[in-house]
């Protein structure tokens, strides 16, 4: 082995390769030069990582450390660069199982899920076990991608509801981790949501019967759109603001994030004030029962917090394929009987 810095990393066979153990390393003496001053910067390198197959040879290790002394470079960046030259060459066990999910990108949803049964659920380099995570949402948008396709055909309309739908199955699943929506999909899809409604123009037959009735004539159908678009936001996210707050004020505890809110703002945006009533309806709904269900089999208390984001996920998906059958039907069966 030379005795002079060289970029190459040499690497042994892991002698235990069935077992996972971490392997931890500190190099103290890590120098390279600011790319400003030309000064020496020193920092001290922490490397941690299961071995898989291989293991990084350590005098190798240091020689490569030794390469970057006169090398111009920020710590931010020269760390990265580390990094991705130590699992090149080192293929190392945790970064399996995203490179399982990488290696299948390819892939139609399909046949993503297909090969997940066919590897039983495990990585096919070290074996370990995939979550069904990954499958199953693949699945899940695969599955929404075709009923939308059913509805609408191949087109933009498809393209833009299959993003929204795509959206609300991202907020589902980080509020069911970490009870959280983040805002940069929230507040991002209430605007998108608006020149979505303004380019598309659908007939809007409330706003229609609202111009009626104040003796306003309006023929421009984008100029509806818009205004079915903001009723739809002031609705959604009006109505839980006025629950949450009341909540807040009767109980003096926070029954409901503010996020929420936020989210059927975007749905309202999208599918206007008909059909963000309906999704806060049948999330609601579900949210009761297997809200109740899971408290009750799982042992939760009353006061358990329950991924109200997760439910409204889904029940605007299931606005977005079948939200008109459903208002229909819902008029048949209940309200005209009864006229």
């Amino acid at each position: 082995m030379p005795s002079r810095a060289s970029r190459r990393l040499q690497t042994f066979p892991n002698p235990a390769p069935e077992r996972d153990y971490r392997i931890h390393l500190e190099i103290p003496e890590f120098t390279c030069l600011c790319p400003i001053t030309g000064q020496p910067d020193f920092a001290t390198l922490l490397l941690d990582y299961i071995p898989h197959r291989l293991c990084v040879e350590l005098k190798s290790l240091k020689l490569y450390v030794w390469s970057f002394r006169d090398a111009g470079a920020f710590h931010e960046a020269v760390t990265n660069r580390i990094l991705d030259h130590l699992v090149r060459a080192t293929r190392p066990r945790e970064d399996h199982a995203p490179k399982f999910i990488k290696e299948l990108v390819g892939w139609g949803a399909g046949p993503r899920a297909c090969q997940y049964l066919i590897l039983g659920g495990k990585c096919r380099h070290c074996r370990k076990k995939i979550s069904g995570r990954y499958p199953f949402i693949e699945g899940l948008t695969g599955v929404v991608s075709a009923l939308l396709y059913l509805k609408l055909g191949f087109g933009v309309e498809w393209a833009i509801y299959l993003g929204f739908s795509c959206a609300l199955i991202v907020l589902a699943f980080i509020d069911l981790d970490h009870r959280i929506l983040p805002d940069p999909i929230t507040l991002n899809g209430i605007w998108i949501g608006v020149l979505v409604n303004v380019y598309l123009a659908p007939p809007s037959p409330l706003i229609s019967r609202i111009l009626r009735a104040m003796d306003i004539e309006i023929t421009n159908p984008r100029l509806i759109a818009l205004m079915a678009s903001l009723l739809g936001i002031i609705v959604g996210g009006g109505l839980l603001w006025g629950v949450a707050e009341a909540y807040l004020r009767l109980r003096g505890i926070e029954g409901m994030g503010f996020g929420d809110v936020k989210m059927m703002a975007m749905v309202g945006a999208f599918l206007g004030a008909p059909m963000a009533l309906l999704t806060i309806m049948l999330g609601s709904l579900l949210g009761s029962v297997i809200g109740l269900l899971f408290m009750r089999f799982a042992g939760k208390a009353r006061d358990y917090e329950l991924p109200f984001g997760t439910f409204l996920g889904l029940a605007g998906i299931i606005a977005v394929l079948y939200g008109d059958d459903l208002v229909r039907l819902y008029v048949e069966r209940m309200i005209q009987p009864n006229l």
